[in-house]
């Protein structure tokens, strides 16, 4: 698998798309965590992706496209599965941790291709438009192979940058 990495530029409206996007996906994956934990505790059994996923349904709001939330919840998931593995190798290590302001920094968007979650159109990406709709981003070199999925992720200066990943 590959990774490009390229520079967004979105405008001030924009930015503020991504920035509260970011911070409602992070307060969703608490709170999937937070009900992962409760259901554990009164029943011992796990919540998965699919449940979460059927759960959270509709949660994103004005901020969160729905297949964003669905990432959150099969994030959660492989947390879990990673929690449980260590746990069987008799390592040490519990419950996956919430996350605060200074431990989130991507946006996941499932799809990549035209007409669908996020795609490259004349020196553009196209998002959902609960995330700026087409942000301008700087393409210093093509890409290659097949695209998979796209992470926005916010590097340490506060700048977005957008790492579409083949398979």
């Amino acid at each position: 698998m590959r990774a490009f990495e390229y520079r967004l530029y979105p405008t001030k409206a924009q930015a503020a798309k991504l920035d509260a996007c970011l911070e409602q996906s992070r307060l969703l994956y608490n709170e999937m965590l937070e009900l992962v934990q409760t259901e554990h505790a009164a029943s011992g059994k796990f919540l998965w992706k699919y449940d979460l996923g059927a759960r959270f349904k509709g949660r994103g709001g004005e901020a969160v496209p729905q297949t964003t939330v669905q990432c959150l919840a099969d994030r959660l998931h492989k947390a879990l599965k990673a929690m449980l593995a260590r746990k069987e190798l008799g390592q040490r290590g519990g419950f996956p941790r919430f996350k605060g302001f200074l431990h989130w920094h991507s946006i996941q968007l499932r799809q990549w291709g035209t007409s669908k979650d996020a795609w490259l159109a004349d020196g553009r990406l196209r998002v959902p438009a609960k995330l700026g709709k087409s942000i301008k981003v700087k393409l210093h070199r093509p890409l290659e192979g097949t695209q998979k999925t796209c992470y926005i992720v916010t590097s340490h200066r506060g700048q977005c940058r957008d790492a579409p990943h083949n398979g």
